[in-house]
């Protein structure tokens, strides 16, 4: 019996001391009971209501809390008006005093609630955060029962509670931005702004970055595109029917289109059709030149390419150095590209120009600014053809003989996904040797996937070159002189090119160390493809 109430008395003991330690050290934030000593804040459509009242009450439970808010015009009969304004003393339109009862989530560090909640005039969300030293409460989503919206609200594709389903000429689009702002005092109007949203790769590229020895984080948040393509942000002034819905026409500097839509709190639906580009100069289906090579003993031509889809043209005032004494203009680098078999595919190897044949069926710059792509995944012979999705990739023609190029890429990882694809690094290299190519080609290539990338094209009748110049490469390649220069890649690279061409691997090497005069010598470089019109 002893031994009972020992054991008894020492059960109660530890259930009182850890009460007692949970008491003293409840790692929770604790609701207070009253607001006495905080600075309350109250915010309706983004407007901070100095005049605004707040009551407080804890309930029994300390887990629920009322707020009474009210303003200067508290008392007062509600009246609607036909200007659906918050009028001076008011918290809402036509309404001077709301109650919100909730049960707020509590953190470590604060209280937070967002909930919905209907007045006689309007139905809005609200958030109520609390801290140790201040409450807030913001009113915002406000739509009056008419349907028309008083708040400034941004949707995205990515917003459960600001949805936005966008299409383009029929087709989805992702990656997208519709910011609506009404107009001052004429609620029934708006401006949209359309965008693209800024792609957020911090934890992707944190997981990177924590296998290899390379600093990404000046790539881990992208610039998108806007809507209309060579359009950053383009604005819509529009007029909201009482169903919420609206439509008109507009232009950009490239292109003309009709719009409609509908628009409340929680969702737009807006739906861009007919667009088309002014400048339709390169718009049809092409097909990449078919390789060839001339065959006949008796031609000066004999073993040169007479056909080839890659287009490739390099002028330096310095040659590529291959080691003992031994130099290769540049001019023949496009040659030596068309005619060495350098890629494995199956049982085989093959030229650059015979893969991309056997990978690129066709391109297709369509009327609307889309770039369709008709390939075959691996370049597999026994795999199907297959047609990219519409607005992965889309274009404008900027002046004649330039042609920009725009990339969604938000639709692009969404694509590879679906693909599934399988990385490897090298564990024989240092790839905190590439540092300062990621470096130093950051700013550029984010400036082309917002704004573009400059490509140049000819044209005459049924053919067709897109290729990139000088002045966008010579750039490019002035990124990796640093990399040419380190002998732990060269050696790299040298072991790697032993491993699939035996012996070549010093010519490689030497020719890689020689690239830093070649680069800085570029008069002329032009690489692209070269086209024939499909037939119709």
């Amino acid at each position: 019996m002893k031994k009972f109430f020992h054991y008894l008395l020492l059960s109660v003991a530890m259930v009182v001391t850890f009460t007692a330690c949970s008491d003293d050290d409840d790692p929770y934030f604790q609701l207070p009971e009253t607001l006495q000593g905080k600075a309350v804040t109250i915010i309706s459509n983004g407007n901070n209501l100095s005049d605004a009242q707040c009551i407080y009450s804890l309930g029994a439970d300390h887990k629920t809390v009322t707020l009474n808010i009210f303003g200067t015009a508290a008392g007062k009969a509600e009246a609607a008006s036909d200007v659906p304004a918050i009028a001076p003393g008011y918290i809402l339109p036509g309404c001077a005093d709301v109650t919100l009862t909730f049960a707020p989530e509590i953190t470590a560090t604060g209280a937070s609630y967002e909930g919905q909640g209907t007045s006689t005039y309007c139905t809005y969300t609200y958030r109520v955060t609390f801290t140790e030293a201040a409450v807030t409460v913001e009113f915002k989503d406000i739509v009056m029962n008419s349907g028309l919206i008083l708040s400034e609200i941004t949707y995205t594709d990515s917003d459960v509670d600001h949805m936005l389903e966008l299409t383009y000429n029929g087709a989805p689009m992702m990656g997208k931005i519709v910011k609506y702002a009404p107009a001052e005092n004429e609620y029934d109007k708006a401006v949209i702004t359309l965008s693209g949203a800024t792609l957020d790769l911090t934890d992707m590229l944190e997981t990177v970055s924590a296998s290899l020895p390379l600093d990404l984080s000046k790539l881990k948040t992208i610039p998108t595109p806007g809507v209309f393509p060579g359009s950053v942000s383009t604005d819509l002034t529009i007029t909201i029917g009482s169903d919420g819905s609206f439509s008109g026409q507009g232009e950009t500097d490239y292109l003309t289109f009709k719009y409609s839509g509908t628009a409340t709190a929680s969702k737009m639906a807006l739906n861009i059709t007919e667009a088309t580009l002014k400048n339709t100069a390169i718009a049809g289906t092409w097909n990449p030149v078919p390789f060839a090579m001339e065959d006949d003993w008796n031609s000066p031509n004999y073993g040169m390419p007479i056909s080839n889809p890659i287009k490739f043209e390099w002028i330096s005032d310095a040659p590529i150095d291959m080691g003992s004494g031994s130099q290769i203009p540049t001019m023949l680098v496009g040659h030596l590209l068309s005619i060495m078999p350098i890629i494995p595919s199956e049982d085989t190897q093959l030229t650059i120009p015979q893969m991309l044949n056997k990978a690129l069926k066709s391109v297709t710059f369509q009327p609307d600014g889309n770039i369709v792509a008709e390939y075959v995944p691996k370049a597999l012979s026994t795999n199907p053809a297959v047609t990219s999705p519409v607005n992965l990739a889309q274009y404008v023609v900027k002046s004649d003989g330039e042609v920009l190029v725009f990339l969604n890429p938000q639709a692009i990882i969404m694509a590879v996904m679906s693909e599934g694809s399988k990385s490897r690094a090298d564990g024989n290299l240092d790839l905190g040797q590439f540092q300062s190519i990621i470096d130093a080609l950051a700013p550029t290539l984010l400036n082309m996937v917002q704004n573009g990338a400059p490509l140049q094209y000819t044209h005459a009748g049924d053919d067709l070159s897109v290729f990139l110049g000088t002045e966008v490469l010579k750039p490019l390649l002035q990124a990796i002189i640093p990399v040419c220069q380190n002998q732990e890649v060269l050696e790299a690279l040298k072991a790697i090119v032993d491993q699939n061409m035996a012996g070549m691997g010093n010519l490689v090497k030497n020719a890689m160390a020689s690239l830093p005069a070649v680069i800085n010598g570029t008069t002329k470089l032009e690489a692209g493809i070269n086209f024939q019109k499909a037939a119709q």
